[in-house]
């Protein structure tokens, strides 16, 4: 049975949340509205740190980078930006895998007291999972700061509870959640700063694109590491593949992106390879917990759900992984399709890209003289898998 996404009530979901942008600082927000500069983290060189809108050479869209308290921008190999629509995105495959769960956060039985969440992008699985284990301490870890406010989100809450006749007693949700969850920023392909066995689970999900094949040896050895023994290792990752609607110039351009660092277009294969041969591990649990593939043309899909549900297409926020990350890779690059958009191959590329689908890709006029462009399929072939690895 297929399934609608609706867009969830962010007022239900983070009450205290002003969008589903949140995860951005409502000062920096505004900043971009007005054109004022925002207010700077404490620091003899904060103004030099923050969120900045460059455009590339040939690009066609601003990209969104952080730079540094000495105004570096923040080096790294991930290849999707932090647009909002792919914050967006976040949150769908966020609910979209709580679903694939059964109604949980984790694949993993129990409740584990530590967690190191790796990736952790806008924070979202986090604060969730800190919601559903009252106990746990989790750590969220990102290369950069764009994670929700859990600080903000206490505060207001406090202030709601204070402004009733009489104080509230006990601790509030929120300052729950954010006396035990704590957000860190480092590059976790340059090792994990923790001693070993200080973690009950560490969690890696939607991380592909940014993690060279060369590099996942590496990553699950650092991860191994920090768990206890019989602590869980848990992975979910989806394939990126454009569509076969989309035009060769932007097949090849994205591929030769992820080539340059080594980056696999479908890292569920790269882990299918690295993750057995994982030191410590348990090779029974090195075995993918479910693993599906939709594939075909128009509604043509095939699949087998995960714990044996009907088949149907593939869910709109994992059919939209593709779109959405493979736009955020071109457009802001000036390499591949954005370097080749004023020749007469790369424009055609362009409009055929905002022909097929202009709401995924973006609405750019065409020019007199181009081809119409062949009819889109519905999407490519598209691989998720979820692993519960444990430590002996």
């Amino acid at each position: 049975m297929s399934r609608t996404f609706r867009q969830p009530n962010i007022d239900e979901v983070l009450p205290f949340a002003s969008s589903p942008f949140s995860a951005w600082d409502p000062a920096a927000i505004d900043a971009e509205e007005t054109g004022k500069l925002p207010p700077q983290r404490p620091g003899p060189e904060a103004s030099r740190a923050g969120w900045r809108d460059v455009r590339a050479k040939g690009a066609t869209n601003a990209r969104r980078v952080w730079y540094d308290a000495k105004g570096k921008e923040t080096a790294t190999t991930y290849k999707v930006g932090w647009e909002r629509d792919v914050l967006d995105l976040e949150s769908r495959l966020h609910e979209t895998m709580y679903e694939v769960a059964g109604g949980r956060h984790s694949f993993v039985d129990g409740e584990p007291a530590t967690v190191l969440d790796l990736g952790t992008g806008t924070g979202l699985w986090p604060i969730s999972a800190a919601l559903q284990w009252r106990r746990a301490r989790i750590i969220g870890a990102d290369l950069v700061p764009c994670q929700i406010d859990v600080q903000a989100l206490a505060a207001a809450e406090t202030r709601a509870r204070t402004s009733m006749s009489s104080e509230a007693g006990g601790l509030g949700v929120w300052a729950s959640v954010a006396a035990r969850v704590s957000f860190q920023q480092f590059d976790f392909l340059e090792g994990l700063p923790y001693d070993s066995g200080v973690f009950d689970m560490v969690h890696i999900r939607f991380v592909g694109l940014g993690v060279p094949e060369t590099h996942w040896p590496e990553l699950l050895d650092e991860a191994v590491r920090v768990l206890r023994p019989g602590g869980a290792l848990e992975i979910v990752e989806v394939s990126c593949e454009p569509s076969p609607s989309a035009p060769a110039s932007v097949v090849n351009s994205f591929a030769s992106q992820l080539l340059s660092d080594f980056v696999p277009q479908n890292p569920v294969l790269a882990l299918q390879m690295h993750l057995p041969a994982t030191a410590a591990l348990s090779q029974s649990s090195t075995k993918p917990l479910f693993q599906t593939t939709w594939s075909g043309t128009g509604t043509d899909y095939f699949s087998v759900a995960p714990f044996g549900g009907p088949r149907g297409p593939a869910p709109p926020a994992i059919a939209d992984v593709a779109p959405v990350w493979v736009r955020s890779s071109l457009s802001y690059r000036g390499t591949g399709l954005c370097a080749l958009r004023d020749s007469g191959t790369g424009l055609r590329a362009v409009n055929e890209l905002a022909a097929c689908d202009p709401q995924r890709w973006g609405a750019v006029p065409r020019t007199d003289g181009e081809e119409e462009p062949r009819t889109p399929d519905a999407g490519g072939r598209i691989s998720l898998a979820a692993w519960a690895a444990v430590k002996m």
